[in-house]
């Protein structure tokens, strides 16, 4: 039997097989032009008949398919060709005369001729390799000859070292040999033949994948899943193979490697493993990759498992090589990136490289530079590059959507993929993957929600092969979901719209298909958060209360181990919000009922719901007392089987309260010990440093005047430092930039505060009091807007003016409803969004009915002072504002009935801050006339010249020239024309020269120099973290 390779016009492998005069070919393509291309080469040659017929099932012993995988709605096409090649076909007859004789010979040599002519045709057509064909005729020959040759049936294998030809069938000698046939025949000839084993081992477990069930007619071979029989009859477990290779040869690290995915456990699963000829020893996964490594410099998928190990286990910081040097778990993807990024062999090129990279740099490291090669690598290049090697990998675009700071930054992937570029991944399968990515391939910017559509449409493929990726499905909708900052906005998938809510029940619905994670708890968590607290949802169909989806946590789907403890705390804490919630509304409720009633007595059902209320509150709280504590034994266990690991020092100090120490190994430990510990450790810790500022700022370091921490090593650090040092080394953290735009704020450097607030809304969209404080510092500052630029760019993608900023505050501070509602927790909210709207019309405060008013949010600007003076009558800035917006001292507002000059005395009478009640008594001021007086709720009665004086009393520190100005103007010209400021007479001249030096002190060249000072300082600490 003879093997050609064919191709014809389709590009479809065909395969013929030769027994002396016949040909059979096969073609798996259900393709009807197949018959009419062969029909055209043979249909001028009358001495080559031709059959086609179709048939599902071909027996392997006579023919075999190139595909891995059988359609039953693929035809094979077989081709039986018999060739009358007889060269007596046209003998002269002996009744023939010479002439006829000549005739016959000349028609013999035509014949001939177009045999020959006809066979080249048709072997060009089917590009058959006529050198491949001798040769394996040629190796065939030889062992026919010397059966007892171990190298001539490893010849045979190697020029069939393709997956397509494991389940071909020699004839040698009379008898049919398949591939397994030639292995074990070189095991009986020589079992220390290097690399059949191995060799073996690898067909065994292809050809379990192709098919369980072998197809072949050979009588010799026995394989199962696990076992393989020798010719000898001895039994072989498929791991034993691997063992023997390496006992054959110890340089082989990919028998090693093969051996090492048997074992479970990284440490506790043993096998006994050849150090050399005559010795043996027990060793770990653990070793066994240790081994790979020392054999094979960086052997990504080695790397890649020593990396998982390291991340999940928590037991090293560091991974030993043989050769004396450690690596951490950078070093370890570093090494492997380096070594292996650029490799031609498709077998040292796997997306696990670029993944352990990016978690890499996703855990706090803003780039790696390479010095020696002269490389760095950022987070966007190295995923783009990923892109570029994997274009069907979901989980490159996931990762690049979250590296994306916002909606509006945009990204161009024309650049970074090639319609040419070798795809190491590249198979059959990927066909619709590639389809759906085309769909986007075309658009040059897409925004982080266009990356998080195409991962979802690609894994959506690879769910269809594999249901497990079901799950990572899970993590491509949590991500979607938060990448829609509101209820209002949607993302379109396959059709359909979804806003954040759809995208977390989705998200919800495949965690409940697997056992729970500390991701689905953050599912809960967000998903509870955009609720209403009496809101019901459908989850698998079953609607479901926020207490219920939140019981969920508690429910089967929680392993019973250590995150299962953080769930329930988290599960538990919870509950006891929501019960809390629930008391507060049935407690409102009635003292509504008992006002319009007129009385004080609580129902009888009410009383039992608050008594079921507080039992549930008392019940989870000692659960939850429980599980904090076993969380914190179990962290104290998992510090003393690895006392250098920074991460174990500071999970612990998580698990106490602020005033309390422990005992470990006779060592007394408080939260900050082990905090400081954990940065002693490991500097570039993520969240430590901001710990370590949390806790500055409790009450308690506020009254005893804790204003720094000094670390292990002496050095002194204090608040904004720790904030610094927490940028750095986890740059996204907008909960630092927002404090340290607070920090700034106070010391009065607005200009950098702003750019912190500016970076705090560009890396988390979401932060609703950024953009308040963004908003007000604007505000302040009389400037118009903001702009966000692009990380790569620097490009301008958003312009916000202030409105818009207070706008986003207000609809991120209510995201469980579509309208944001006015309520006590953001008056302010809406009081600066009030300040920056228009509001024209007339007819008195609060009628909202004239159109020229501006509205927003369905309210007009004398509407939301008003609601917001209704909602809280202490709110002395809505009274001051409704002041200026009645025209005269006779016109009132409709909802307080108050006319100006009673609102300022109102705002006066409630305001306890000194430096606005100083602005309500300036104001007050402008509207009487000289003699004019006004009698403010503490009885005093005052006139326009008592009132400027008392607003420069009460604020001496803020001088402010008008004030001191607009009391001049209360004296005559005369000098004898005085009155008493702190107890010394003024005359005008004198408040003149006053107002004057207030002018000169805002602009006093030591007070600006002395800011620049400060405000370059904060410059140059914080340019590698704002632009």
């Amino acid at each position: 039997m003879i093997r050609f390779f064919v191709n014809n016009l389709n590009k479809s492998r065909v395969t013929l097989n030769c027994v002396n005069n016949n040909v059979t070919c096969n073609n798996n393509n259900n393709n009807s032009n197949n018959k009419n291309n062969v029909d055209k080469i043979f249909e001028k040659n009358n001495n080559i008949k031709v059959k086609l017929y179709s048939t599902n099932n071909l027996n392997s012993s006579s023919s075999f398919s190139n595909s891995k995988n059988t359609n039953n709605n693929n035809n094979n096409i077989n081709i039986n060709i018999n060739i009358n090649n007889n060269n007596n076909n046209n003998n002269n007859n002996n009744n023939n005369n010479d002439n006829d004789n000549n005739n016959n010979n000349n028609n013999h040599n035509n014949n001939n001729s177009e045999d020959t002519k006809n066979n080249i045709n048709f072997l060009n057509y089917f590009n058959i390799n006529n050198s491949e064909i001798k040769e394996e005729i040629s190796i065939i020959k030889l062992i026919e000859k010397e059966p007892n040759n171990p190298n001539h049936y490893y010849k045979l294998i190697e020029i069939n070292n393709d997956p397509s030809f494991y389940k071909k069938v020699f004839k040698i000698n009379g008898i049919d040999m398949n591939m397994v046939d030639l292995h074990l025949k070189i095991i009986d000839l020589d079992d220390t033949f290097k690399n059949v084993h191995y060799n073996l081992y690898l067909l065994n477990e292809s050809l379990n994948g192709i098919n369980t069930t072998s197809t072949s007619t050979s009588t010799s071979t026995s394989t199962t899943n696990n076992i393989i029989k020798l010719l000898n009859g001895k039994e072989l477990k498929t791991i034993d193979l691997l063992i023997k290779e390496f006992y054959n040869d110890n340089q082989h690290f990919e028998s090693l490697l093969k051996i090492s995915n048997h074992l479970k456990d990284f440490v506790q699963d043993k096998i006994s493993l050849p150090i050399s000829k005559d010795q043996w020893r027990e060793v770990n996964k653990l070793s066994i990759l240790q081994k790979v490594i020392d054999l094979k410099k960086a052997h990504p998928i080695a790397i890649s498992q020593i990396i998982y190990f390291m991340k999940s286990s928590k037991l090293l910081n560091e991974f030993r090589l043989i050769g004396g040097e450690s690596l951490t778990m950078k070093q370890l993807a570093l090494m492997s990136y380096i070594e292996n990024k650029d490799n031609t062999n498709p077998k040292y090129i796997t997306d696990r490289t670029w993944l352990d990279m990016i978690d890499c740099l996703d855990s706090g490291n803003k780039s790696i530079t390479n010095k020696k090669l002269g490389i760095t690598i950022t987070p966007i290049s190295l995923i783009l590059e990923a892109i570029s090697k994997f274009p069907n990998n979901s989980l490159f675009y996931y990762h690049l959507s979250n590296n994306l700071f916002n909606n509006y930054e945009t990204i161009n992937l024309n650049n970074n993929n090639n319609e040419n570029n070798n795809n190491v991944n590249n198979n059959n399968n990927n066909n619709n993957n590639n389809k759906k990515y085309k769909k986007h391939k075309n658009n040059n910017n897409l925004n982080r929600l266009d990356l998080i559509k195409i991962a979802i449409l690609l894994q959506q493929e690879r769910i269809n092969e594999n249901p497990i990726q079901l799950l990572l499905m899970s993590d491509y909708y949590y991500s979607a979901s938060k990448f829609l900052e509101t209820k209002n906005q949607m993302i379109e998938i396959n059709g359909i719209e979804l806003n954040n809510v759809d995208l977390l029940i989705k998200s919800l619905e495949i965690e409940l298909k697997f056992m729970f994670t500390l991701n689905s708890k953050h599912i809960i968590e967000d998903l509870i958060k955009l609720l209403k607290h009496d809101e019901i949802i459908k989850v698998n169909g079953e609607s479901m209360t926020k207490e219920a989806i939140i019981q969920l946590l508690l429910g089967p789907n929680t392993l019973k181990d250590n995150s299962f403890y953080n769930i329930s705390i988290f599960a538990f804490t919870k509950l006891i919000e929501h019960y809390e919630n629930e008391i507060n509304i049935i407690n409102n409720n009635n003292n509504n009922n008992n006002n319009k009633n007129k009385n004080m007595v609580i129902d009888e059902k009410v009383e039992i719901q608050l008594s079921t209320l507080k039992n549930k509150i008392n019940y989870f709280n000692g659960l939850l007392k429980k599980s904090k504590e076993i969380l914190k034994n179990g962290g104290i266990e998992i510090l003393k089987l690895n006392p250098n690991n920074s991460e174990n020092y500071y999970y612990l100090s998580n698990q106490l309260e602020h005033d309390e120490t422990i005992i470990i190994n006779d060592q007394q430990w408080s939260k900050t010990d082990l905090m400081l510990k954990s940065i002693d450790l490991d500097p570039t810790r993520k969240l430590v440093y901001f710990s370590l500022f949390e806790y500055l700022t409790l009450p308690s370091s506020i009254k005893n005047n804790k204003l720094s921490v000094k670390l292990i090593n002496g050095t002194l650090l204090e608040k904004y430092q720790l904030l610094y040092l927490e940028l750095s080394n986890n740059p996204r953290f907008s909960k630092a930039f927002y404090q340290f735009g607070l920090h700034l704020k106070e010391s009065g450097i607005n200009d950098i505060a702003i750019k912190l607030f500016n970076q705090c809304i560009t890396v988390d969209p979401k932060f609703s009091k950024a953009y308040f404080e963004l908003g007000v510092l604007l505000h302040h500052s009389q400037i118009d807007s903001t702009n966000i630029k692009h990380q790569l760019t620097g490009e301008i993608i958003m312009k916000f003016t202030r409105k818009q900023l207070f706008i986003k505050a207000l609809e991120l501070e209510n995201q469980n409803c579509n309208d944001p509602s006015l309520n006590s927790n953001n008056s302010l909210y809406w009081y600066y969004l009030s300040l920056e709207m228009c509001d024209d019309g007339g007819g008195g405060v609060g009628n909202g009915s004239n159109s020229s008013s501006e509205i927003q949010f369905n309210k007009t600007k004398k509407e939301i002072l008003s609601l917001i003076i209704k909602n809280d009558p202490t709110f002395s800035q809505s009274y001051f504002e409704l002041s200026n917006l009645l025209k005269s001292n006779k016109e009132k507002c409709n909802v307080t009935t108050l006319n100006r000059i009673e609102l300022l005395i109102k705002s006066i009478e409630i305001e306890s801050n000194l430096k606005l009640r100083s602005m309500y008594l300036f104001q007050l001021s402008k509207y009487l006339q000289q003699n004019e007086k006004v009698n403010l709720n503490d009885g005093r009665s005052m006139d326009k010249q008592q009132l400027l004086i008392e607003a420069i009393e009460i604020n001496p520190r803020e001088k402010i020239s008008s004030l001191y100005l607009d009391l001049s103007n209360t004296l005559s010209d005369d000098t004898d024309d005085t009155l008493l400021l702190f107890n010394q007479p003024y005359n005008k001249n004198d408040l003149l020269k006053e107002s004057i030096n207030c002018l000169n002190q805002e602009n006093n060249p030591n007070y600006i120099y002395s800011l620049k000072i400060k405000t370059n300082y904060y410059i140059n600490l914080l340019k590698s973290l704002i632009k």
